[in-house]
């Protein structure tokens, strides 16, 4: 036998072994399923991994409705909001508090780190320390000098009058400022913590129809809606070659 020869059986014993791969097109049946696409995401989080399937909560419509019910609700919550910002729909919600009135305010001065909601508080205290006994010296200083002048033998003095009057004068305005001061500063505190307070509720929302109910399917189970394909598309099929002639 020739080198030739066996050179070519060798490639023909080779070839009966090893399968080759011919691709052919699809059916119009299978064209349907050839190309599954989920665009069914959430609006907030823009994430189609999750186990929680997005649901219309609103009356936005297409793609741009579809929330997780527990985005919203945090949303919610952070936001102290109760409807849509797009269409304008306003959400069934219970609103539980996370803390109680007196710890939170213990909470949001001690513990909580959040920035946002500390903005100046440390600076106003600081002030309310200095200004404090700054103010209660100079309302007493005030009076005791106002006392001194309105007695023996210089009430009878214009000068010790107008400086009298001009005392009194300065302790209610002093004493006005600093209270009207304190009350300003407590006042947007409070705010502060108010809107703390309520971003810090457990929103719970209730769903308008029982079909925006939230699912706890996995996320292949959530492929309902089928994009076709927008090319040809083939399919592989294996077929293993018995003999093989040229």
């Amino acid at each position: 036998m020739s080198i030739i020869e066996r050179l070519f059986r060798k490639r023909k014993i080779q070839v009966r072994q090893r399968p080759f791969i011919i691709e052919e097109p699809k059916t119009k049946e299978d064209k349907s399923v050839s190309c599954q696409v989920d665009d069914r995401y959430c609006r907030i989080c823009f994430d189609d991994k999750k186990k929680e399937m997005p649901v219309t909560a609103c009356r936005c419509k297409g793609t741009i409705g579809l929330v997780h019910m527990s985005c919203l609700e945090k949303w919610l919550a952070m936001s102290n909001t109760h409807s849509c910002e797009l269409c304008g729909y306003n959400y069934q919600t219970i609103r539980t508090p996370r803390y109680r009135v007196l710890y939170s305010i213990y909470y949001w001065v001690f513990l909580d780190r959040n920035p946002q909601y500390h903005r100046g508080l440390k600076s106003d205290f600081i002030v309310f320390v200095v200004l404090t006994p700054i103010a209660v010296v100079g309302v007493y200083s005030c009076i005791v000098a106002a006392d001194f002048y309105s007695k023996e033998p210089h009430k009878y003095s214009p000068a010790s009058r107008w400086t009298t009057i001009s005392l009194l004068i300065m302790v209610v305005l002093l004493t006005f400022a600093y209270y009207l001061w304190v009350a300003v500063t407590i006042r947007f505190h409070m705010r502060i913590w108010y809107i703390w307070w309520q971003a810090n509720n457990i929103v719970k929302v209730i769903p308008r129809d029982p079909e925006a109910a939230p699912s706890t399917e996995s996320t292949s189970s959530r492929r309902i809606e089928a994009v076709p394909s927008c090319g040809v598309s083939h399919a592989e099929t294996q077929i293993p070659i018995n003999e093989y002639s040229v």
